[in-house]
């Protein structure tokens, strides 16, 4: 189950117990999360990183070398994989780096959710993806009628505002 702030994206809960849950953050080196740039559309993983963690960052790996990405661009969750809905906010590139290994491009993320100073969260219990189709009506110089088809699609999250309380 996700968990979330106002900001944007904190990571998901991986232990639960009768009035207690443990999550794991973006930061954590098994930390993993598909997502893209919000502007362009490049794909991508999230990760933590032991280095990375102690700056309180995490990064995006797997971005191809011609990637229309840039410092400042918006990471959002892809919904691939079933674990976090598409569009959550997970933070914004602070550098992009060359991995000579992989041949790829690697954007460490500064998260949107500040993961020190967390004071009301919320833990989504469920989410549903609707396809919306919307219908418009084009006339052309002829005055001849065509039908354009759009989608686009909404997601409904269920989940309560709670407190925060660090054990």
């Amino acid at each position: 189950m996700p968990v979330i702030t106002e900001e944007g994206l904190i990571g998901h809960i991986t232990e639960v117990g009768s009035t207690w849950s443990k999550a794991e953050i973006l930061t954590e080196s098994s930390s993993a999360v598909g997502a893209y740039i919000e502007r362009s559309g490049v794909i991508g993983v999230v990760e933590g990183t032991y280095e990375l963690r102690t700056e309180g960052v995490c990064r995006m790996v797997y971005i191809e070398p011609d990637s229309d990405i840039r410092v400042g661009d918006k990471v959002v969750s892809s919904g691939i994989g079933g674990v976090y809905p598409r569009g959550l906010m997970i933070g914004k590139i602070t550098r992009i780096e060359m991995d000579e290994a992989s041949r790829t491009l690697t954007a460490p993320i500064e998260p949107a959710a500040d993961l020190d100073s967390v004071a009301k969260l919320m833990i989504i219990t469920e989410y549903s993806i609707y396809t919306v189709l919307q219908q418009y009506l084009c006339h052309n110089l002829c005055s001849c009628q065509s039908h354009i088809i759009s989608s686009f699609s909404v997601i409904f999250i269920v989940g309560e505002w709670t407190d925060y309380a660090p054990s």
